[in-house]
C-alpha cells in the first residue's frame, strides 16, 4: 500500500499566511523544513511556553535566523512589524491570549495582512485542539491540520 506523506513546508507560500497544525515532532520538523529552504533572513518568534528550547535551538542551527522571545499578542505584532525577514515563523501558544478570542482574531489579521502586504511568508505553528485556532484558521490563506 501506498502511503502519501504530507510536506508542510510545500504548502508554505510567498504572500500568504499559512497556518499548521500538528504534533510537536511534525511542527518541529516543519521548522527545521522550513529554515532549511529558506532564501534569505528568518525571524522565528517564540510564544508562551513555546518558549523553551527546544524550538530555539532548532533555529539557533540555521544561519541568517533570529528569534525572539514573546510574552503577549503586542510583542507577536510588533516583532512582525520591525522584521524584513522573508520567512517569519510564529511558534503559537494560546496562553498569551488568556480569553481573548478577539485578540487571537486581531494577531492573525495583522498576519495575514502584513504576508501579502510584504509579500513574505509567515507560517504559524500550533498543535491542534487549540480553541484560538478556531478564530484564527479564518485569517490563513493556508490551513493545513494533521494528527
Amino acid at each position: 500500500m501506498h502511503q502519501n506523506v504530507i510536506q508542510p513546508v510545500g504548502y508554505c507560500e510567498r504572500g500568504f499566511l499559512t497556518l499548521v497544525t500538528a504534533p510537536r515532532p511534525v511542527l518541529e520538523k516543519t521548522l527545521a523544513g522550513l529554515l532549511l529552504h529558506k532564501s534569505g533572513d528568518a525571524l522565528v518568534i517564540t510564544c508562551g511556553r513555546a518558549r523553551d528550547g527546544t524550538f530555539v535551538t532548532a533555529a539557533d542551527g540555521y544561519p541568517d535566523t533570529s528569534v525572539i522571545r514573546v510574552g503577549s499578542q503586542s510583542q507577536v505584532v510588533n516583532g512582525v512589524r520591525i522584521c524584513n525577514a522573508s520567512l517569519i515563523v510564529v511558534v503559537h501558544d494560546p496562553e498569551i491570549y488568556e480569553n481573548d478570542e478577539e485578540g487571537a482574531a486581531r494577531v492573525a489579521a495583522m498576519l495575514r495582512e502584513y504576508a501579502c502586504l510584504s509579500a513574505n511568508r509567515i507560517v504559524i505553528l500550533a498543535r491542534p485542539k487549540d480553541a484560538y485556532l478556531d478564530v484564527m484558521w479564518q485569517y490563513a490563506g493556508r490551513y493545513l491540520f494533521i494528527e
